[in-house]
């Protein structure tokens, strides 16, 4: 096959690499023709009018043999299943006519109009296979997807081609993918912020860029849902505090501090008690003599809410609450006028009881225990509550929701007409550092995107990771949308000095850019999803490397190392930490990196300290010096002078909890301990290599042929290796990548072929060693003793 030519199969094969190590694979052409199709992937013939799944796993993708559109994603394995829509779409481009800053290499600025669906209808084709399936879909004729559900992942590879985008109608296009759920999400998402923690996009655009103001709205609205009524006050408190709790609350106190139960903070409570609601004032003895009476026949407290209670009739309150020791309490009914009346109905509600009121014939001295309503029984009448959403004062200060009850205090100067806005706009157009003015409803909501996006309601997490840096956004209530390619026609005048119009000439014909990648699409259980984007955005960031040669694999195996690995067998690194940087430094240390892959409270099993052994994970090797430095590792961590900063703590209800620290590094047993989210910054490794043990543990086998022992010392000169001849099996060797060898170490040989090249010698000059340490030379590699 030539570089021209387009494959006509693929091989997809399960392979698996031991912690930092390696594995070989030999693939061959098969002689016998019998077992050619065992396991192979076949085409499916599409059936009319039906959903057709794919998924060779627990992870199934539902598509439509119609519209060839996806329309389902589900896991049989953890029970999730969200109806999901993808499709692709185009924004047109500022032009700077309407809007005088054009969209270009630096902004990204839509013209205002609706994105534009690229196709409502699309070819679809589908590959099984006993380990991935896949769907192939075109979109347009520059457009082209294909989807992989593997048998043992629990997410969707979608692999993008677009390009090039035409330009023949003098429109510049920025291309989105969009991804759509039937998910309550409450206008919340989350991206991730340089690639390790998730930041909650969460907004107010009418709270004065007050970012826990917002934060609290946002909880308060997940609580209530879409039917809830959320109540905003000035209160007088230091700190601004959310109250979510079930029943109802009113803004009024005790009418004498006569009806007190706790002297200590000075409050009246009750449980189970009987509550008369009376439209009037109430001063005379007739009717609270009979109420007080079924209330101390049934031994239980009383409350009255009345427009005022007055002389004979608050003194029998006070002096029975004396000297019986019954519970009475007494208090005004909130609001005025037609408000105090609506109030008082909706007391009644909830409460079970009547308003006492003469338009209805109903009057005290007639009240029987049908009449009261109860605080701890109450049955509530949705069709009665759902009409009668109201506030239960004049200021506002509780409001009735099946159920709950809303109170945010200390929400200064908030207008009501902004309240109704922050509450329909609460978590997008919103920066937490400074008051957004919203201009730009989609690129003001777009943000940089380096790992992922992710989106959750009370049942499920949608996340979307990629596998380069792009943008996205949350526009829509459960909706996730990823920019994928740009092809723009005007200079956005931010100092590039051209339109992003790129192309690539060939053949004397020039076109735009072509651009190929990858995003992954996971669904998990709420709560599940930080450990499939950890985890699948590690695999992403830091993929297997892989090395090709035609080889022998007899020959190869008999000689080389097929699997090894530099850590104890038994050993691995904690699934919540991992390798960033391992590499040699010119003095012979070793530069490596850990780091915590969790936020605090991210995930219930990770979010945890986490340990690594040191001396495990470099099994076979002597770690001799340890130095702990700065992320840049041009300073001892221990020698950093810090500056010292005056940091205010973070109190009332948006205060964190205080982090989680790892410990210093255990330098007698080499052990390292990480909490969320740090990095073990840098540590050099000084001389590591310990050649015996290595030998040791990964001695290969020595193929028949005369063998030389060199004793203990033994010194062979390069001026005598020189004037040898070669061997027949001579092959040339990479150079070292692991660091000098200490010129102390002098250790017996045993030499397979005493033949050497001059490409051996120049290596064993390089490596400055004092005596010859390497076994089944030709089959081996030199810098590995």
């Amino acid at each position: 096959m030539s570089a021209s030519e387009t494959p006509k199969f693929w091989l997809v094969f399960p392979a698996s690499v031991p912690p930092l190590g390696w594995n070989s694979y030999f693939i061959s052409k098969v002689s016998q023709k019998g077992n050619r199709r065992r396991g192979s992937m076949s085409m499916v013939a599409l059936p009319t009018n039906e959903t057709i799944e794919i998924g060779p796993g627990n992870f199934k993708l539902s598509f439509s043999s119609v519209s060839g559109q996806l329309k389902r994603i589900s896991n049989s394995k953890t029970g999730v299943d969200v109806p999901v829509q993808q499709s692709y779409l185009w924004y047109s481009s500022s032009q700077g006519d309407s809007d005088p800053q054009c969209s270009g290499a630096y902004i990204f600025r839509p013209n205002g109009m609706p994105p534009s669906v690229v196709s409502r209808s699309v070819t679809l084709k589908i590959v099984r296979g006993p380990l991935v399936d896949e769907v192939h879909q075109q979109f347009a004729s520059w457009i082209y997807q294909v989807i992989r559900v593997y048998r043992d992942k629990d997410h969707a590879e979608v692999e993008y081609t677009i390009g090039p985008i035409p330009t023949d109608d003098s429109v510049g296009k920025e291309v989105i993918t969009r991804m759509t759920g039937n998910m309550v999400t409450n206008k919340l998402f989350y991206t991730d912020s340089n690639g390790r923690d998730f930041l909650k996009r969460v907004g107010t655009i009418s709270t004065n860029g007050e970012r826990e103001i917002g934060e609290l709205i946002a909880k308060a609205m997940g609580k209530l849902g879409t039917e809830g009524v959320s109540t905003i006050q000035e209160g007088k408190t230091l700190f601004n505090e959310l109250e979510v709790g079930e029943g109802m609350k009113l803004d009024r106190g005790y009418i004498s501090p006569y009806f007190v139960t706790n002297q200590k903070n000075q409050k009246c409570e009750m449980d189970d008690a009987l509550i008369l609601i009376h439209e009037k004032k109430i001063s005379s003895l007739n009717g609270i003599v009979k109420v007080l009476a079924l209330a101390l026949e049934r031994q239980r407290p009383l409350l009255i809410v009345a427009e005022d209670v007055e002389s004979e009739a608050l003194a029998t309150l006070i002096l029975n609450k004396i000297s019986t020791g019954i519970r009475v309490c007494a208090i005004k009914a909130p609001g005025f006028g037609e408000n105090k009346k609506s109030g008082l109905q909706d007391l009644a509600v909830p409460t079970g009881g009547q308003v006492l009121t003469e338009e209805l014939g109903l009057y005290l001295d007639e009240v029987n225990l049908d009449m009261l309503g109860s605080l701890s029984t109450a049955d509530d009448d949705k069709e009665k509550l759902q009409g009668r959403l109201a506030k239960l004062s004049g200021g506002g200060a509780a409001s009735l929701s099946e159920g709950f009850f809303v109170i945010i205090n200390n929400l200064w100067e908030l207008r009501n007409e902004c309240i109704e806005q922050s509450f329909d706009n609460n978590v997008r157009d919103y920066r937490a550092d400074w008051p957004l003015i919203v201009t730009q409803p989609v690129a003001g909501n777009y943000y940089p995107i380096n790992l992922g996006i992710y989106m959750e309601d009370q049942k499920a997490e949608f996340s979307v990771l990629v596998d380069r840096a792009s943008g996205g956004s949350s526009i829509n209530d459960g909706e996730i949308e990823l920019m994928l390619h740009r092809r723009i026609l005007n200079d956005d005048s931010r100092g590039v000095g051209e339109p992003l119009d790129e192309t690539v000439c060939a053949n004397n014909t020039c076109e735009g850019l072509t651009v190929r990648g990858n995003y992954y699409i996971g669904v998990n259980e709420l709560g599940a999803g930080a450990r499939w984007r950890r985890t699948t955005g590690q695999e992403i960031y830091s993929p297997l490397l892989l090395a090709f040669s035609h080889e022998n694999s007899e020959y190869w195996k008999s000689s080389h190392l097929t699997t090894a690995t530099t850590m104890d067998a038994n050993y691995s690194l904690p699934l919540n930490v991992a390798l960033i940087t391992l590499q040699d430094l010119v003095d012979g240390s070793v530069l490596l990196r850990l780091a915590h892959l969790y936020e605090a409270g991210e995930d219930p099993d990770n979010s945890t300290l986490a340990k690594v052994e040191l001396k495990r994970m470099f099994a076979g090797k002597k770690i001799k010096t340890l130095k702990e430095t700065s992320l840049s590792g041009n300073q001892i961590k221990s020698e950093i002078k810090r500056m010292t900063w005056e940091v205010k703590p973070e109190v009332g209800a948006g205060a964190a909890a205080a982090p989680i620290r790892g410990g210093p590094v255990d330098i007698s047993s080499l052990t390292v301990e990480l909490g969320p989210m740090e990095y073990l910054h840098r540590i050099k490794v000084g001389n590591a290599y310990d050649g015996p043990n290595y030998r040791k543990n990964h001695e290969p086998t020595c193929p028949d042929a005369e063998q030389k022992v060199l004793s203990e010392g033994e010194k062979l000169s390069a001026t005598e290796a020189d004037s040898g001849t070669t061997s027949s099996r001579d092959q040339s060797y990479p150079s070292s990548t692991v660091g000098p060898i200490p010129t102390y170490i002098v250790l017996p040989v045993k030499i397979c072929y005493h033949t050497f090249t001059t490409d051996m010698i120049n290596q064993i000059k390089l490596r400055i060693v004092s005596s010859l340490t390497y076994e089944n030379f030709p089959g081996g590699h030199p810098f590995q003793y």
